[in-house]
């Protein structure tokens, strides 16, 4: 993953190379942003989106410039400015000529502007008045700000695709204003269908705050044309319909396993074990676990419990999970990796044995406590 840092008309960019690139994804981001693109672009690959660029810029003062024109406070003392057609000016005057310079096989490639929360809104103000945007990824887009709604009416979009999500418990505010982008929401994906605009409108689990990353890189997918139904993520928080499944592929592992709230809560807690699932229309089909191990020799990997709903087995997401917990292990900079199987699991088997695995001669102990 080549990264190129650069500074340019005061702010700080980022350039990220993924393969050959064929599509060029822009997101303007804040500081809390930095931490998390990893976890976005890890998702992104895993997902199909292999060959792509994608050019950050930080946003110092979000309030002030990702906002079309000038409102009252909404949550806060801090009222919102119009630094909006500042900010497009930036990116169609100076960063996309600049990614061209440093990228000239981008030329010609689809360029989609996307972002989570007021950077969405931006994202979606942007497709309204430029066409530099072949598509738009708002995940979550502050659709409640005054006066949004009024101006998306009596405009048409510019951009092709316009993809649209937000949380199912996002409208659950005491914030009067914020509670009605619920409805700002579902108004504005009905808004963009009777204009014609390929869209979708996209409910993801949870209130605002939850998984911006991952849900920013499921809103690129699908303006890249890449929405999965199947998706390969690592469980950072669950559902109940999350729990659920999870216990009903325990059991299908073994006849006397299973997973409860409290097992599931204390490996998510633990900084070293990673549990990797596969959805597929949302639901948990697939599992592995992936546990570093920092030893006195070296740092080691064990993969623990993986498993495919019998119902999905034969798609091949046997080997995508895998290949998921070796990169991870390798991110970790594990020496090695090591896991178990019983010899009745005959497909699993020859899989592990296909992906490079070997047997080797050591007594395996177990004692109850």
């Amino acid at each position: 993953m080549p990264l190129q840092e650069f500074t340019l008309s005061g702010k700080t960019c980022q350039l990220f190379t993924f393969g050959e690139p064929r599509v060029l994804l822009v997101e303007p981001i804040d500081r809390n942003d930095l931490d998390f693109l990893g976890r976005e672009t890890d998702f992104l690959c895993r997902n199909g989106l292999t060959d792509f660029a994608l050019a950050t810029f930080l946003i110092e003062d979000w309030n002030a410039e990702l906002t079309p024109w000038k409102a009252a406070p909404v949550f806060g003392k801090e009222p919102f400015g119009d630094g909006a057609g500042k900010t497009l000016r930036f990116i169609e005057d100076a960063l996309l000529p600049e990614v061209a310079v440093r990228m000239p096989g981008l030329k010609g490639r689809p360029v989609i502007l996307g972002g989570y929360s007021l950077s969405a809104l931006f994202a979606l103000w942007a497709g309204y008045e430029t066409d530099t945007f072949t598509a738009i990824a708002a995940a979550s887009p502050s659709v409640w700000y005054p006066g949004w709604m009024d101006f998306a009416q009596i405009r048409t979009p510019k951009a092709d695709r316009i993809y649209l999500s937000l949380g199912d418990a996002e409208e659950r505010t005491r914030n009067r204003v914020m509670a009605t982008v619920g409805g700002c929401i579902r108004e504005q994906a009905s808004l963009l269908e009777r204009q014609g605009i390929e869209t979708t409108l996209e409910w993801n689990p949870g209130n605002h705050f939850k998984e911006a990353d991952i849900r920013t890189a499921k809103a690129f997918l699908w303006a890249a044309n890449l929405s999965p139904k199947t998706m390969i993520e690592e469980l950072v928080t669950y559902s109940p319909q999350d729990l659920s499944d999870l216990d009903a592929l325990m059991h299908e592992l073994s006849a006397t396993s299973s997973c409860n709230s409290e097992l599931l809560q204390a490996a998510l807690a633990a900084p070293n074990v990673h549990i990797y699932v596969i959805r597929e229309e949302g639901r948990i089909v697939a599992t592995g676990t992936l546990c570093i191990k920092h030893m006195l020799e070296f740092t080691m990997a064990d993969i623990e419990s993986v498993v495919v709903s019998a119902r999905c087995r034969g798609k091949g997401y046997g080997k995508a999970l895998m290949t998921a917990l070796i990169t991870a292990a390798k991110d970790h900079k594990a020496h090695h990796i090591q896991l178990t199987s019983t010899p009745a699991r005959v497909a699993a088997n020859r899989l592990y044995q296909a992906l490079g695995f070997e047997k080797y001669n050591t007594n395996c102990y177990k004692k109850e406590i």
